[in-house]
């Protein structure tokens, strides 16, 4: 008999004829024994402090009769293209038949008078809604019937319970807000800026507080992806986006921060001090990195392009009610606005750490600047080939190993190696602009000079050379420099006889190596060599 009437019921269901599903005839029974325990008043397992009694019962229910339900699957399946899931329909009877109409009574009550219990209800409704999902692979009737007016399926997981009432879901909306600036404040209040210990990847070098926050930035996604779009969008924009702007506000705060505590080095303890504070402000600019970095992956995900697809045409529809035909769709990702205004303050910090390394290392050369380069002499040829950098520059050099390894040690490699080439284009107009200001050149003073110059470029390996013109222009430069007394002779005459024949004195230079300085140029630095 049972056969028959599952048989039959299936048939007519898949044909299109309004009927009880085989579950509902079956487990009607299931709702009242629900009912006895769960909305009698008088009933000590009726408590609105304890949701969870009343979910997990409904959880055993389910486990309990799944091997029956499997039962049930098997006699359906008999039916050609039948498209009943027994489980799934019984699941459905449950939840439309009491437990959704529960819980959003026990909702309305504790909405206003208890804002910790009603959290805690919620709580128990998402965990009880994975465990459908995970567990039973539940994720809604079969025919559950779509309203397009609200963005939400009558007939799905129990959290819709929440979307499908705005007096529901502006308290659910404000108390996650609440929550989630509580522990924003106490992420930034643990060391927010030292690197975290777990985080050993080389394309990423996140701190505690870059951790934390795309920890909570998950758990909130994690909350709000089974929603219909309309709902994650304003969980996205009331949640998600305020904690980004108020991390990169605490960010802009902690450079300026920086900023203001600049002082020139006079002291050891100074230069400590300030290698201290540069670790720290690298540390943020890691940090937005890291976020920026994870967020472009999460904005390709399901969640984030409905999210995006759903924006577009809330977008689409105001123009058109507003007469902007010329609006344009939003495009690449959720994330595209939050993502340049972290990127501007990445560089900015970038920018202003270069500026105060480079301040940094000018300041410690001052007593290599005094030298007088035009009476510069080896004391011999052997030294000529064998003494190292000035010694005058070796504090300045051992301080930019010690820059250099905080960058490393600080930033993932991309953002390091783009910080050394800012600096190292500073650097190499500084020496472009000190030759320019020196008076004249010794032959060795110019050997030397250039020596140390190349000491400096050693220190940024696979650095130089995207520095493009600039560089080359600096090695031209050197190159002149070092020529002996007899080769600034010979291109001196070069160069005369060139320039009374009309020949281009560019194509000498050229086939001297001389690439990247006009024939005005290296006549000024033949000026320069005694």
């Amino acid at each position: 008999m049972l056969t028959r009437i599952l048989l039959f019921t299936a048939s007519i269901s898949n044909a299109g004829v309004s009927v009880e599903s085989p579950s509902q005839q079956i487990f009607s029974h299931v709702l009242t024994r629900l009912k006895f325990h769960f909305f009698a008043a008088q009933k000590a397992t009726n408590r609105m402090d304890k949701p969870e009694w009343l979910l997990n019962y409904t959880l055993k229910l389910i486990e309990d009769h799944g091997p029956f339900l499997d039962l049930v699957q098997d006699i359906l399946d008999q039916v050609p293209e039948n498209r009943l899931i027994a489980k799934t329909e019984y699941i459905s009877h449950l939840m439309n038949g009491f437990v959704k109409d529960r819980i959003r009574s026990i909702a309305l009550k504790l909405m206003n008078q208890d804002a910790a219990l009603f959290s805690h209800l919620l709580t128990e409704v998402m965990r009880f809604d994975k465990t459908l999902q995970n567990v039973h692979l539940f994720f809604g009737s079969q025919n559950a019937n779509y309203d397009s007016s609200k963005n939400l399926f009558d007939g799905s997981l129990l959290v819709q319970v929440f979307c499908m009432d705005p007096i529901l879901f502006q308290p659910w909306l404000d108390i996650e807000a609440e929550v989630a600036q509580m522990r924003l404040t106490n992420i930034m209040k643990a060391d927010p800026w030292v690197a975290h210990l777990d985080s050993s990847s080389d394309a990423i070098k996140h701190t505690n507080s870059s951790e934390k926050l795309l920890d909570l930035l998950s758990v909130i996604t994690d909350r709000y992806k089974n929603l219909p779009p309309f709902h994650q969008l304003a969980f996205f924009e009331q949640l998600q986006l305020r904690l980004l702007n108020q991390y990169l506000a605490i960010a802009k705060d902690t450079l300026n921060a920086y900023q203001s505590t600049f002082q020139p080095t006079v002291s050891e303890a100074a230069v400590v001090s300030k290698f201290e504070l540069l670790e720290n402000v690298l540390s943020v600019a890691a940090s937005l990195d890291g976020i920026v970095a994870v967020t472009r992956e999460w904005g390709e995900e399901p969640v984030f392009l409905e999210m995006l697809a759903q924006l577009n045409v809330s977008e689409s529809h105001e123009a058109q009610v507003d007469g902007n035909a010329d609006a344009r769709m939003l495009s690449g990702s959720m994330f595209k606005g939050v993502e340049s205004d972290y990127m501007r303050v990445i560089l900015q910090i970038e920018d202003i750490t270069a500026d105060d390394c480079l301040q940094f290392i000018v300041e410690s050369m001052w007593r290599y600047d005094l030298k007088n380069w035009s009476t510069f002499h080896f004391e011999d040829e052997t030294a000529k080939d064998s003494v190292p950098v000035s010694p005058e520059l070796s504090e300045t050099l051992s301080h930019l190993v010690t820059l250099l390894s905080i960058f490393d040690l600080r930033l993932a490699p991309r953002r390091s190696k783009l910080l050394k080439r800012i600096l190292l284009v500073r650097l190499l107009e500084r020496f472009l602009e000190r030759i320019a200001s020196v008076g004249r050149f010794s032959w060795d003073g110019g050997i030397q000079f250039a020596r140390n110059v190349y000491e400096f470029l050693n220190l940024f390996p696979g650095v130089v050379k995207q520095t493009a013109a600039l560089g080359m222009r600096l090695t031209d430069t050197l190159t002149v420099l070092q020529m002996s007394p007899i080769a600034v002779q010979e291109l001196r005459q070069v160069l005369a006889r060139a320039e009374l024949a009309g020949a281009g004195a560019e194509q000498v230079l050229v086939g001297m190596g001389i690439l990247y300085l006009t024939a005005e140029q290296v006549k000024a630095l033949l000026r320069k060599r005694g």
